[in-house]
């Protein structure tokens, strides 16, 4: 579940985790966003993923939306704290 200010939409999550300079970081790719959240994820300082089991993280987009080759909203994300259990 994507959360934006009082906003919220069921998504797809694609989670990875890398490393930059040395250090580990997670974020990924969400699918499926809604056009009104994707642009609300550009302003808001705050934006929540919340995970299947309940847990919530706050995430920052990664660039602009763009379309898949389903046609399907995609914006790609940097996550906040500690990487997402599996």
């Amino acid at each position: 579940m994507l959360l934006v200010g009082q906003e919220q939409a069921a998504i797809e999550a694609d989670l990875g985790v890398f490393m930059p300079a040395g250090e580990r970081a997670w974020g990924g790719l969400l699918r499926c966003v809604p056009i009104r959240l994707a642009a609300a994820m550009q302003h808001s300082g705050e934006t929540l993923l919340r995970l299947p089991d309940g847990q919530e993280r706050k995430i920052h987009p990664a660039g602009s939306p763009r379309p898949d080759r389903q046609g399907r909203l995609v914006v790609a994300f940097i996550g906040e704290g500690t990487i997402p259990s599996e």
